[in-house]
């Protein structure tokens, strides 16, 4: 969806625990081959995100139980932030993100 926009998109992912169900699932009840595609999942959101220049902010609440380094991973990959904050901080944080304009993405400079 985001790669059918002009120009750069965002994405804000915001998690409150560890995600247990479905394609993205990182439970480590499950077998290792579902824990091992969870993982996979996150690497191919973070590669077809840049694909279409897509930024994915992540916001964690603080105290949860989730897989931060993967989600931090999906962050950092696209240029994005991870935040982990307090559940009453959760409304400053989203309208802060959402004032911040990209100002550039993969630029080189040369001297």
């Amino acid at each position: 969806l985001c790669s059918m926009q002009y120009g750069n998109s965002e994405i804000i992912l915001c998690t409150d625990g560890m995600p247990n169900i479905g394609v993205g699932s990182l439970d480590e009840n499950e077998n290792l081959t579902l824990l091992k595609n969870g993982k996979n999942f996150y690497v191919d959101i973070a590669e077809e995100a840049n694909k279409s220049s897509t930024v994915v902010n992540v916001i964690s609440i603080e105290g949860c139980d989730c897989s931060l380094e993967d989600f931090k991973m999906c962050a950092e990959n696209t240029s994005g932030e991870l935040n982990i904050l307090h559940p009453l901080e959760l409304v400053r944080q989203l309208r802060k993100i959402a004032q911040n304009p990209t100002i550039a993405r993969d630029v080189e400079v040369s001297i």
